[in-house]
């Protein structure tokens, strides 16, 4: 007699609904830690201010070529005001409050076929017209980008955003 005689009918569609309940446990327990490392990503946002009169920038900033060069050069002193670490989740806005007291409002978009992700910012003040609407940018994983042209303490703010990026 074949091992398989031995189970009954129904005790054997039983055994086989069981194993397929544990191969599917065992497959979302290993699948669940990717799809939500894929929800979300870490985003580190600088907030700089930027002055055309004076010399010198802040040594946690010197590592950032794209701050010397056009059209953030002509700020020939720049101090870091604030870094802030934060988790971007697709589709889900998130808020930052500026030194000026507007908030800037990210929101990642989606990932490109070719890798590189779709992030929105607007900076709002509450309660009045958005002073940057809605802008798009599409930039590679860990690629910062900036944006400026705020007033703020006599000189101008800088934002700079990089999603995905390693820590450094």
């Amino acid at each position: 007699m074949s091992g398989r005689a031995a189970w009954p009918r129904g005790l054997r569609v039983l055994r086989l609904v069981a194993l397929c309940l544990v191969a599917l446990a065992v497959v979302a327990s290993v699948a669940r830690p990717r799809a939500e490392a894929q929800d979300s990503l870490p985003a580190l946002v600088l907030v700089v201010l930027g002055r055309t009169e004076g010399e010198g920038s802040d040594p946690q900033l010197a590592a950032l070529d794209a701050l010397k060069k056009p059209p953030f050069d002509t700020f020939t002193r720049q101090k870091l005001l604030k870094r802030t670490e934060l988790r971007l989740e697709f589709g889900k806005e998130s808020e930052l409050e500026l030194p000026n007291g507007r908030k800037l409002r990210l929101l990642l978009v989606e990932r490109l076929p070719d890798g590189r992700l779709r992030v929105s910012l607007s900076i709002n003040r509450p309660g009045q017209r958005d002073y940057l609407p809605v802008m798009t940018v599409s930039a590679a994983p860990g690629d910062p980008f900036f944006v400026a042209g705020q007033k703020h303490e006599g000189g101008t703010l800088i934002i700079g955003v990089r999603v995905g990026y390693s820590r450094v």
